[in-house]
């Protein structure tokens, strides 16, 4: 037997785990190797000093308060109160009713279809719309600027006219 193999035995047998045919070959390394006679003779101080001595009594009357809870008791049911029978019922009614409502407003709500205008078609080219821009204000004269910011100002919509009363 290897040390290894007798050191796992010395905690099956403080356990009260060791059969007999390894309880006596587990002896028999035991007067043959000195350095594992030590461990097991230290295993076995810690053993005894982790282990209580004896168990402590129990307090008197400890079993007349406890085994009163430990019987089944009867579950008494209250009924309902009549809101709380109600709300049970209104709450997947009330979801239905919103889910309904929700579904007919997606639904019935008219699209708008005006066109769009010329910042929203570059976006949705992905295109800089402030492209433009910065050609205008790289320009050096005050006058060309103030010109070609006044141009771009007009809207490709047709201009309202007014009659003259």
């Amino acid at each position: 037997m290897r040390c290894k193999q007798a050191e796992r035995l010395f905690f099956r047998r403080l356990d009260g785990r060791l059969d007999e045919t390894q309880a006596t070959a587990l002896d028999v390394h035991l007067r043959t190797c000195a350095a594992c006679a030590r461990r097991a003779a230290q295993h076995a101080r810690i053993a005894r000093a982790l282990r209580p001595a004896s168990a402590p009594d129990p307090v008197p009357g400890l079993a007349q308060r406890i085994m009163p809870r430990l019987e089944p008791r009867t579950v008494q049911h209250v009924p309902l109160l009549l809101w709380e029978r109600w709300s049970l019922r209104a709450v997947p009614v009330l979801m239905a009713a919103v889910a309904v409502v929700g579904l007919a407003l997606a639904l019935v709500v008219p699209v708008f279809d005006e066109p769009l205008t010329s910042t929203e078609i570059l976006l949705l080219q992905n295109v800089n719309p402030m492209e433009e821009a910065r050609t205008i204000f790289e320009q050096e004269k005050p006058e060309t600027r103030g010109l070609m910011l006044l141009v771009a100002s007009i809207d490709d919509a047709p201009p309202v006219r007014r009659d003259r009363p």
